[in-house]
C-alpha cells in the first residue's frame, strides 16, 4: 500500500499546543529576569544614595534610605513565575491520542497491496477526512476516533461512557462530537458528500464509501441504531477487503491514477483558500 500525507492536523495541533505552552513559560521567565534586573538596579541606586547622604553628613536621610534599602531587599524581590508544567496538558494528550489512533489504523491497513493508496489528511470546504483509501474498488473515507470508552450511536447522535486508564468509569452518556458539535458520522458524511459530488460531476466515481473506526485498544461498541455511514467498527473488526468487495465501483489503474490527481488538486485548492482566508 502506498501512503500520501496531505496534512497531519492532529500532529500539527499537538505541536502548536506544546509550542504555545513553551512560549508562555519563556515569556514568564523573561519577564521575571527583567524584574530581577530592575530590582538589582533599584538596590544599587538606594545604596549609592545612602553612601552619598552619609558622606555628606545627611544622617537622617541616610538612615531613611537604609531602611528603604532593607525593606526593598527583604520584600521587594520579584517572586519566581508560576510556570506551566513541562508535561503535556490535557489538550496535548487528546491530540497525541488521536495521532496514535491514526497510526494504528495505518498499521492495520499496511497489508494492502500497491493497488491501494492511503491518503492522510485530505481537506475540502467541509473539513478534513482522517484517512482516504483509494483503490480498484473506489474510495473509502475513514473517520478515526480514539475513545477509551463504550460508544453508542443512534443516527447522527453519538454518546459514550468514558473510562480512565485504570478502567474506572468516570462519565456516562458523554456526547461524542467535534468542536463545532458535529458527531463522527456528520463529520465524515459532510466531507465525503462534498468529495462525492465533485467526482460525480467529473464522471469519475458515483459513490464514496464512508465509515467510523474506533482505534483505541479499549474501545467498545455498546449499540448502533440507524447508522448514517456505511460502517462503524473497532479497529480489530476493520476488514477493508470485505468492505471493498461490497462496493459496486470498479476502477482501472489509469482511473485510480486520475482520481488521485483530482483528489490532490482538490485538497490543494481548498488549502490555498484557507491560507488566504487566514
Amino acid at each position: 500500500m502506498k501512503i500520501l500525507v496531505f496534512s497531519d492536523h492532529t500532529a500539527d495541533m499537538g505541536h502548536a499546543q506544546q509550542s504555545a505552552r513553551q512560549t508562555q513559560n519563556q515569556k514568564a521567565l523573561s519577564a521575571h529576569q527583567g524584574a530581577l534586573v530592575h530590582h538589582r538596579m533599584h538596590l544599587q541606586r538606594l545604596s549609592r544614595s545612602m553612601r552619598q547622604s552619609w558622606s555628606g553628613k545627611r544622617y537622617f536621610a541616610a538612615i531613611g534610605q537604609a531602611i528603604q534599602y532593607a525593606f526593598v531587599f527583604a520584600l521587594g524581590r520579584p517572586k519566581p513565575p508560576e510556570l506551566l508544567p513541562d508535561e503535556p496538558n490535557e489538550t496535548e494528550k487528546i491530540y497525541k491520542a488521536g495521532r496514535d489512533g491514526e497510526q494504528r489504523v495505518d498499521e492495520h491497513l499496511s497489508g494492502l497491496d500497491d493497488n491501494w493508496t492511503l491518503i492522510a489528511g485530505y481537506c475540502n470546504a467541509r473539513g478534513e477526512i482522517d484517512r482516504l483509501l483509494v483503490g480498484p474498488s473506489g474510495v473509502m473515507a475513514i473517520e478515526v476516533k480514539t475513545i477509551n470508552g463504550h460508544v453508542s450511536c443512534d443516527g447522527d447522535r453519538w454518546l459514550f461512557d468514558k473510562y480512565d486508564q485504570y478502567g474506572n468509569l468516570v462519565q456516562t452518556n458523554k456526547p461524542l462530537a467535534d468542536r463545532t458539535g458535529r458527531s463522527p458520522s456528520r463529520q465524515i458524511n459532510e466531507c465525503a458528500d462534498a468529495l462525492q459530488s465533485r467526482l460525480r460531476r467529473l464522471s469519475i466515481l458515483q459513490n464514496v464509501q464512508r465509515g467510523v473506526v474506533l482505534a483505541h485498544p479499549k474501545s467498545k461498541i455498546r449499540h448502533l441504531n440507524n447508522i448514517t455511514v456505511n460502517f462503524v467498527c473497532t479497529l480489530d473488526r476493520l476488514d477493508i477487503e470485505r468492505l471493498a468487495g461490497q462496493s459496486t465501483e470498479r476502477l482501472s489503474a489509469q482511473q485510480v491514477a486520475s482520481l488521485l490527481q483530482i483528489v490532490r488538486q482538490d485538497h490543494d485548492f481548498h488549502q490555498r483558500n484557507r491560507q488566504r482566508s487566514r
